[in-house]
């Protein structure tokens, strides 16, 4: 398998899916890579199968560069952090857009300033 590296946020998503859906951890994969673009691009060259998100391939995918394989009964979701770095509150315009909508779509998600 080609994955990002130990702590991207991909790898950690597919590691916590995998172990809260009872399968065993992921194996040592053939490749380790640093970015999305890369481990895109092992997998298209064909080194070995990955996962991605979907948003990450999509052109690929649009082209049939790559082949998206379904999974089913596997909630493969990420968390999302929203940061900013003024006061308690995202700054105006599409930043707090976005935060005022990521808040009404998951509840208990919201703008928190972290001390």
């Amino acid at each position: 398998m080609v994955t990002r590296e130990h702590g991207s946020g991909t790898r950690d998503a597919l590691e916590h899916l995998l172990t809260t859906a009872g399968a065993p951890p992921l194996a040592d994969p053939l490749v380790e890579l640093s970015t999305t673009a890369a481990v895109r691009s092992a997998i298209a060259a064909g080194t070995a199968p990955g996962v991605l998100s979907a948003l990450a391939v999509r052109d690929d995918l649009a082209l049939q560069r790559l082949i998206a394989v379904p999974v089913r009964g596997l909630p493969l979701r990420r968390t999302l952090t929203a940061l900013w770095q003024t006061g308690p509150t995202p700054p105006p315009g599409p930043a707090r857009d976005l935060a005022a909508i990521a808040a009404r779509a998951v509840p208990g998600a919201g703008t928190r300033r972290k001390s």
